[in-house]
């Protein structure tokens, strides 16, 4: 007879050698041992039975006959019967992810032998005990696992509606998207979806991680800003927007950064647009006109920080700095004598 888990049937079989007898009437007894601590006495008529079993193992059965006059026999087969009750289990590494992305299975499955069918809820099957599986479209996904140990018993498991697959979304507000002089400080409002992380990149070298940033921008300019949005399993989806700040624009540079005492120095602006006035700031004193080069001596030794306030004629100001600061190089001379009179040998 073939085993089913937690149930096994027997039948009589009548060849026994009892008591030289060659037929068996009603009047005789069957006892049966199942071996789990369970005797069973039945008629001789009867020559089948069924035992549950309710724990897994190996039991040996023993049948034994007495007919009416007394007379018995028994037969005795050890580990006849194997219990066995598949425990089904399995995780995955994620539960959400995106299309195209592997998902990986570990089996904790407790058995013997046997062979395992997975179905992924999307149509798709595998025989491996771990699987690795790409979902390929949007959805909840029921995972069951079906498995048949080597004594032939059958268990199911499943996980309802275990793995989400699904897009990531990008989709911002700007809180402001023009100015006509800076600084400006537009809030960024997420409105994507689906989400793990974000990326914000604001377009002036600027970037930030955070769900809704601001950023300050100071010079006039058109910025391409980015949102980069990645979801569960690492899909992507991008957005961008352009934010447009007017007014005046320039490089400010200098022919020397160094010099000695009383060092003269000429500053020029290239690339200017949008301009009426210039205010000179040499970090020493200021000046104002509409000139795109200026020439100055730096009187004093120190360290200097130059730079210009540009306006156009909107009367919109931005300044713009050297970059590298002006080292002046100042020497004090003097001598010491160790003695005021001396002798002339």
């Amino acid at each position: 007879p073939a085993p089913v888990p937690h149930c096994f049937i027997f039948r009589y079989v009548q060849h026994l050698d009892i008591h030289a007898s060659s037929f068996i009437s009603s009047s005789d007894l069957f006892e049966w041992d199942f071996g789990d601590g369970t005797v069973l006495t039945v008629a001789g008529d009867v020559t089948r039975v069924r035992h549950k079993y309710d724990k897994v193992g190996q039991y040996t059965v023993k049948l034994t006959v007495e007919d009416s006059q007394g007379c018995s026999d028994a037969i005795e087969l050890l580990k006849y019967v194997t219990i066995s009750d598949p425990k089904i289990d399995f995780v995955a590494d994620v539960t959400n992810s995106c299309p195209g992305k592997f998902v990986r299975f570990t089996n904790t499955t407790k058995m013997e032998g046997g062979r395992y069918a997975w179905d992924f809820g999307d149509g798709n099957t595998s025989p491996v005990a771990e699987p690795a599986h790409r979902f390929a479209a949007k959805g909840r996904c029921t995972i069951t696992l079906n498995v048949v140990d080597g004594n032939g018993c059958a268990a199911s498991f499943k996980r309802d509606q275990y793995i989400n697959i699904d897009v990531p979304v990008a989709d911002y507000d700007l809180s402001e998207t023009y100015d006509d002089c800076p600084p400006m400080t537009p809030v960024f409002t997420f409105k994507g979806g689906y989400y793990e992380k974000v990326r914000w990149e604001f377009g002036d070298g600027g970037v930030s991680d955070l769900l809704n940033p601001k950023q300050v921008y100071l010079f006039p300019g058109n910025y391409q800003t980015r949102l980069i949005v990645t979801s569960p399993g690492g899909c992507q989806a991008i957005a961008s927007k352009t934010i447009v700040i007017d007014g005046p624009t320039g490089s400010l540079s200098a022919d020397k950064t160094t010099g000695c005492d009383q060092a003269t120095i000429t500053f020029r602006i290239s690339n200017a647009k949008d301009l009426s006035e210039v205010i000179w700031d040499f970090d020493e004193s200021t000046l104002v006109n509409n000139k795109l080069s200026e020439t100055y001596t730096y009187t004093k030794p120190g360290t200097y920080k130059p730079q210009v306030f540009l306006k156009n004629p909107k009367g919109c100001i931005v300044p713009y700095s050297l970059g590298d600061s002006v080292r002046v190089i100042g020497i004090d001379p003097g001598f010491l004598s160790v003695a005021s009179a001396l002798c002339d040998k």
